[in-house]
């Protein structure tokens, strides 16, 4: 089974999918992308076979790039072309033959589908993989029939090797009797970060042995910096800036909170602490909703509810026979986020389409 893979988009998520797939037994696939892709190299160092157009743009679409497109399709002759961010080649690929097209959406659009346009998607895309259900809700509102959508979280590179954990508190300064609450995502106006320093403020009155690390970068870091100092929280409280989707400091926490607002914000970092074995509390509002059950792999609070937040921590510490079953149940959940597992859902996915097209 031949897959081509047009790119377009450049972000890790993209080369982790397709170096995933390339490992299945059985099958090939292969990156098309137009000259100027800025993730090239990422994908080449993956081990993914690559094919780089003579030209090209790379955006959604582009009209002059379809006769590029169809030219490497039809020198491919795959049986499915599946795109990530370049609707161009799926246009491109309904002219020359190929059996299946389909898409993965990773995150909503800005601007949902006009509805000439979607009636074009639904010629040109016989399915769409949502990795969140934020994406999922969307093309349902673009009236994408259910079962052209496919829910397929993206594979996640997850480091589960947690002998580091003692090598990366010791980095941090974190003494072995503290427990340690890590947060790690884009600090803007919606991370509710202010509500984790609320409920910080309220748990150090009840133990010194707290302490918080707050990983990321954004709009209201600088913020979120000063209000910490202001509550007398800076020997307690630690902001380091570095990419929310890192999670290098993660083997170091006992317990991971997500705190947004935002219903649109990405469950990845707190999928990769699951995947780590680390119990997770998460909000009712976002995406945690869809991969935490309550009391199982940790807990979900209201949004801004600093009480309930702190109360779930604080249970969290003082209970640790709670805190390793929920330690074994996120790994168990977080498997689910692997390359193999997502490299399988997707395979299995090419096998069922090509079946329905025979």
């Amino acid at each position: 089974m031949l897959i081509a893979h047009a790119v377009c988009d450049p972000s890790p998520a993209v080369t982790g999918q397709i170096a995933a797939l390339a490992t299945q037994p059985g099958t090939r696939h292969v990156a098309m992308m137009p000259r100027d892709y800025p993730g090239t190299e990422a994908l080449m160092r993956a081990g993914v076979e690559c094919m780089v157009l003579p030209g090209g743009h790379s955006r959604d679409f582009s009209v002059s790039d379809i006769p590029l497109y169809r030219g490497a399709i039809r020198r491919l002759n795959p049986d499915a072309v599946h795109t990530h961010g370049c609707a161009t080649a799926r246009l491109a690929a309904r002219g020359t033959g190929v059996p299946v097209t389909l898409a993965t959406r990773y995150t909503p659009r800005r601007t949902p589908l006009a509805p000439p346009l979607r009636t074009v998607y639904g010629k040109v895309t016989d399915c769409t993989v949502a990795p969140r259900r934020t994406v999922e809700e969307q093309l349902q509102r673009e009236h994408i029939v259910p079962d052209r959508i496919a829910r397929i979280p993206v594979p996640l590179t997850v480091d589960t090797d947690l002998s580091v954990r003692a090598v990366r508190r010791q980095a941090l300064g974190v003494p072995d009797h503290a427990f340690l609450v890590g947060c790690r995502c884009n600090l803007g106006p919606l991370c509710g970060v202010y509500t984790l320093l609320y409920a910080a403020r309220e748990l150090l009155s009840r133990s010194p042995d707290y302490r918080f690390l707050i990983v990321g970068d954004g709009s209201e870091r600088q913020q979120l910096v000063q209000f910490a100092g202001r509550m007398g929280l800076n020997d307690q409280v630690r902001f380091i800036s570095s990419g929310a989707a890192d999670p290098y400091y993660d083997p170091a926490f006992d317990l991971f909170v997500s705190c947004t607002a935002d219903r649109a914000d990405s469950a990845v970092p707190l999928c990769q602490a699951m995947a780590m074995g680390i119990p997770v509390i998460g909000t009712l509002c976002g995406e945690a909703r869809d991969y935490v059950t309550q009391g199982s792999e940790g807990f979900l609070v209201p949004a801004g509810d600093a009480e309930a937040l702190a109360a779930r921590i604080d249970l969290c510490r003082l209970w640790d026979t709670l805190r390793m079953r929920m330690s074994a149940a996120a790994r168990r959940s977080g498997a689910r986020f692997s390359e193999s597992a997502g490299a399988q859902s997707n395979t299995a996915l090419y096998e069922h389409l090509l079946a329905e097209k025979k």
